[in-house]
């Protein structure tokens, strides 16, 4: 598996043209580690038009090549419908495709903020030296 430090540029959300905000330009950084863990914190400027910090934790599998899928955990803050904007827990799977020095990940979100308003999310990493 893939190991070593990512610089995130964060990326682009899609939900369906229900006027949400779909440029989510960020910052953050992501170690992953030989077993196939890694860890990740950074800042991007989510759907609803505010900035939202993370941390979280997760396993990358790799499937064939360089796809791989996997899981996270961790917490989300800038989502004024949940607690307020405050910090909540998150969950998501992911799909990656790594190569030498950079990667993209996309996740599928279900409708959790709004009935029937599903998210397609990719983010870009730069692979730092």
């Amino acid at each position: 598996l893939p190991t070593g430090n990512w610089l995130s540029l964060c990326g682009f959300s899609w939900h369906g043209g229900h006027g949400y905000n779909d440029r989510n330009p960020g910052l953050g950084f992501e170690h992953d580690l030989p077993t196939g863990y890694f860890g990740a914190f950074g800042i991007y400027r989510n759907p609803y038009f505010h900035d939202s910090v993370y941390v979280f934790s997760g396993r990358r599998y790799q499937v064939w090549g360089p796809l791989y899928y996997g899981g996270l955990v961790g917490f989300v803050t800038g989502y004024p419908g949940l607690n307020s904007g405050n910090a909540v827990p998150i969950t998501e799977p992911f799909a990656s495709l790594i190569l030498q020095h950079f990667k993209i990940d996309a996740t599928v979100l279900p409708p959790v903020f709004e009935p029937g308003v599903w998210a397609l999310a990719m983010n870009i990493d730069l692979r730092l030296p």
